[in-house]
């Protein structure tokens, strides 16, 4: 047998040595053991009791916290309610005189009142309200107060004299011609309002609760400025300018009597309408129905038949 061939290029395979002995790695520490659960209730407390810290608040307690939080909620509210209304009030009072045109429309219908007045009654001054009076004692012994105070006694004091009470008589017209135009209001208005209430107060037989209100309107119009439109001192004004700076303290104090006046103008005939309506609905002539018919049947209120047949029948 031939030997084996001689192989070329092999290395001799490499020997391979027994392992040492292996180290063994260091062994953990074994972890504590878990503690055991804590055994569940038999039957859980449906109210879950206090916290630590927490105290339970008892219910009239808490009854009194509402209604202390109701009242001050309330208390709140009428304060800011009543800021609201004051700071309203001041602004209505102080900033610029209210109504003008209202009331410049109320002094000409007042002052043309007056006109229509005593030009109807021109042709029976005298019988009415002059010496013609006499025979009902008033010339003597006045009824009315009026007529005992010095500045209201001018026409009470003429009634004798029949040229004398025909002059102011005539007087009177001319001032309210000027109180319709407007023309210095201020100086007009006090001499008309003294001879208007002295001659309607001297027969107290011939008035009425309409002259009591007209009376007490001119008194307020004296606080008020009714001739600041349409009227010969508002065009006066316009040339020259007002008496007092705007912002002065004359002029401040001027619009707060204006608007004062207003109001108590404006409650006189509220409180005039609203007692009349109480009054009527009180009584049997409103409540039967002939309140109206009786007065239309008279001769004094009666004066166009026609019409006040009319009234009472389709009224």
């Amino acid at each position: 047998m031939s030997a084996p061939a001689k192989t070329r290029g092999r290395r001799p395979a490499a020997t391979t040595t027994a392992p040492g002995p292996v180290e063994s790695p260091a062994r953990s520490k074994p972890s504590p053991a878990p503690a055991p659960a804590p055994a569940p209730s038999s039957a859980p407390s449906s109210t879950p009791g206090p916290r630590s810290g927490e105290t339970q608040v008892s219910f009239p307690v808490r009854v009194l916290t509402f209604a202390s939080s109701m009242v001050a909620g309330f208390w709140a509210m009428v304060v800011s309610a009543i800021d609201r209304i004051s700071a309203f009030v001041g602004d209505w009072l102080f900033h610029g005189k209210k109504a003008l045109y209202g009331l410049a429309v109320t002094r000409i219908l007042f002052g043309v009142t007056a006109i229509g007045l005593l030009a109807s009654n021109f042709s029976t001054r005298l019988y009415t309200f002059g010496s013609g009076s006499a025979w009902n004692g008033e010339l003597a012994e006045p009824v009315s107060d009026f007529p005992t105070i010095w500045v209201f006694s001018t026409f009470h004091a003429a009634m004798g004299n029949d040229v004398l009470y025909t002059a102011l008589y005539l007087l009177l017209g001319v001032l309210a011609v000027l109180f319709v135009l407007g023309w210095r209001f201020r100086i007009v208005l006090p001499v008309f309002f003294c001879l208007w209430v002295g001659f309607i107060e001297a027969n107290d037989m011939v008035g009425d609760q309409g002259d009591n209100m007209f009376r007490i309107a001119l008194l307020l119009l004296f606080f008020a400025d009714p001739a600041a439109r349409w009227s010969l001192d508002a065009r006066r004004r316009a040339k020259s300018g007002e008496w007092f700076p705007p912002g002065s303290q004359p002029a401040l104090l001027g619009t707060v009597f204006h608007n004062l006046a207003l109001v108590a103008l404006t409650a006189q005939v509220c409180f005039v309408y609203a007692s009349g309506a109480l009054f009527k609905a009180g009584g049997d002539p409103w409540k039967e129905g002939y309140a109206v018919y009786n007065p239309l049947q008279t001769a004094r209120f009666g004066t166009w038949p026609v019409l006040s047949d009319l009234v009472t029948t389709w009224g």
